[in-house]
């Protein structure tokens, strides 16, 4: 993450060494949308991948962090369906975040163990009815 101004966090909108996808190439990428208690609605904080019908795989530092501490559910936001943050399409579909769950041996200056699951029981059905949960082995 970059450093923060006055103003509020300051994200580098830039994706390092990526590629052009297609839309719906990838239906189980979610976004996570943070609305932060001192500087409001951040939109886009991180990624996730759905694993289940109610369970979304994101990194624990987009929960805790150098800057925060937030696994406040209500500040929390699953995105579904978004292909171009700059536009929306009508299929993105917003669902709130009922519990948020860090690894219990996360530690904020080790990248081991950094992630979190967040749930919801909204997850599921669709209307759209491409998603799918990524495929683990």
């Amino acid at each position: 993450m970059a450093d923060t101004d006055p103003d509020g966090p300051n994200r580098n909108p830039k994706i390092m060494h990526g590629v052009p996808t297609l839309e719906g190439q990838y239906p189980w990428q979610v976004s996570l949308e943070l609305m932060h208690p001192s500087y409001g609605f951040i939109g886009h904080w991180c990624g996730g991948v759905l694993i289940d019908r109610n369970w979304v795989l994101s990194a624990a530092h987009c929960v805790h962090n150098e800057l925060f501490n937030l696994p406040l559910p209500a500040l929390w936001t699953v995105v579904l369906g978004e292909y171009d943050r700059g536009r929306e399409s009508g299929y993105e579909q917003r669902i709130p975040v009922d519990k948020i769950i860090l690894h219990e041996k996360y530690h904020n200056f080790k990248h081991d163990l950094d992630t979190s699951l967040f749930s919801s029981t909204l997850f599921f059905p669709f209307f759209f009815s491409v998603f799918l949960s990524l495929s683990l082995p």
